[in-house]
């Protein structure tokens, strides 16, 4: 009997210091979060007087208005690297959605089923065109892709992740020049799976509401800059960006938003200096413009099955072999 209170005296005293523990760590953790919270949000309302050109939205205006100004560019991206393949007669008659699917040169299994399953031409309510670096190794078969299909974007710079912001910033610039008479721009990425008839219905729905000045998609809020420099795709220095945080972004997997959100973020970008993450920079540039971001999980940033994805608009991890699998089971439903 002494030996079964002992037991149970030294269990008691176990789960007691556990417990204590705990509460202790979860105190910390909390206390760090709540101050870690406060100290983002004082500086997202600071980052305006504290990032080169706080005036962007000034200068878009001026530009607006006059035209030109006299305000000197920072980034120098619209000069660097030109568009050298642009499908012929783009966006030559309405519909109701533009989507430029960001995708690697190296990417030809993705974009073909991307053809044949959501980005099937057949849908007369929707363009899609594929934004692209340059490759040489593979030039010659994004050639016959592009007399066979017509929607290769191509710009000039190397195809290489860092280079996402370039392919970003042309696209758009791209947008802004050729299609600005549509409403309604989603941009995604090639590894994603869209639900067509969802998003048509959700820009009906937006359409109705008559907004403006928005943008829509998976959102982050208190992110922060990487700083390890072993992780080389995503690694931002302190000379490139100096902030302990992002201001809020939205996943650049998926965003929709209106052309009058594009063609203000395609004249800002020259006045707003370049960083290599290129959602963060869109959220960088949103933040100086006053433009608001939408926090819209059905935006999904992991797979989800055939049956799923009639309650999310977009999914996120296929290659082409699963995307074509499972928009045949999607169908179905």
């Amino acid at each position: 009997m002494k030996r079964i209170d002992i037991s149970f005296l030294r269990l008691f005293r176990l789960v007691k210091n556990l417990t204590l523990c705990t509460c202790v760590v979860i105190t910390f953790v909390g206390t760090y979060l709540y101050f870690d919270y406060l100290k983002c949000e004082k500086f997202k309302d600071s980052f305006l007087y504290l990032y080169p050109f706080g005036n962007v939205s000034g200068i878009v205006q001026e530009l607006k208005q006059k035209g030109t100004t006299h305000t000197k560019e920072i980034n120098d991206v619209y000069r660097l690297h030109r568009i050298i393949n642009s499908p012929i007669n783009a966006c030559n008659k309405p519909v109701s959605l533009l989507v430029i699917v960001k995708s690697k040169c190296s990417n030809h299994g993705h974009r073909s089923a991307i053809r044949r399953t959501w980005g099937n031409g057949g849908n007369p309510d929707i363009y899609v065109y594929f934004s692209l670096g340059y490759l040489p190794e593979v030039q010659d078969e994004i050639n016959e892709e592009i007399h066979a299909h017509n929607d290769i974007i191509q710009g000039s710079f190397d195809d290489v992740y860092r280079n996402n912001i370039y392919k970003t910033s042309l696209n758009f610039r791209w947008v802004h020049v050729h299609c600005s008479h549509l409403q309604y721009v989603l941009f995604i990425d090639d590894d994603y799976f869209l639900n067509v008839k969802g998003i048509l219905s959700y820009v009906r729905m937006l359409s109705n509401l008559n907004i403006s000045n928005k943008m829509y998609g998976y959102r982050g809020q208190c992110w922060k800059p990487i700083r390890l420099c072993f992780q080389e795709k995503t690694y931002i220095s302190l000379d490139e960006y100096q902030y302990d945080y992002w201001p809020d972004y939205l996943l650049g997997g998926t965003i929709l938003t209106t052309m009058d959100v594009v063609i203000i973020i395609s004249s800002a970008i020259p006045y707003i200096k370049r960083i290599s993450i290129d959602d963060a920079y869109v959220g960088i540039a949103a933040h100086l413009l006053g433009i608001e971001l939408i926090d819209e999980r059905r935006f999904s940033k992991q797979s989800r099955s055939a049956s799923q994805m009639k309650y999310y608009l977009s999914a996120h991890g296929y290659d082409g072999e699963s995307l074509i699998a499972t928009w045949e089971e999607f169908t179905k439903f």
